[in-house]
């Protein structure tokens, strides 16, 4: 079993987010280390399950060994669409940008 890290960050696109992860987000000492990131498309799902579900089974392969992502880069699954009609509350929480789930080996 490996320890591996989780963090939700948003952004108009992946790059932006990751920016955000590595600066202000819980796990920003081990984001930057990374080098970049992978970006893993979400497959047709079944009708219960969610991206972020998808998310979490992509980590939990990680840290059992099961998923091979090299130790120099996070993977990134987008786990939910920009909504431009919401309002805006902060820049962490503001529903107008795309949010992202970064996961990797620390």
């Amino acid at each position: 079993m490996k320890d591996v890290y989780m963090t939700i960050a948003r952004g108009e696109t992946p790059e932006k987010a990751f920016w955000v992860a590595q600066h202000m987000g819980w796990n920003g000492p081990e984001i930057r280390r990374k080098e970049g990131y992978i970006m893993f498309d979400v497959p047709d799902l079944r009708d219960t399950e969610t991206p972020t579900d998808y998310a979490f089974k992509m980590a939990k392969s990680l840290r059992k060994g099961k998923l091979d992502l090299p130790r120099e880069l996070s993977g990134c699954v987008q786990i939910r669409q920009a909504d431009p009609d919401a309002e805006p509350k902060n820049y962490f929480l503001d529903r107008r940008k795309n949010a992202y789930l970064f996961f990797g080996c620390v």
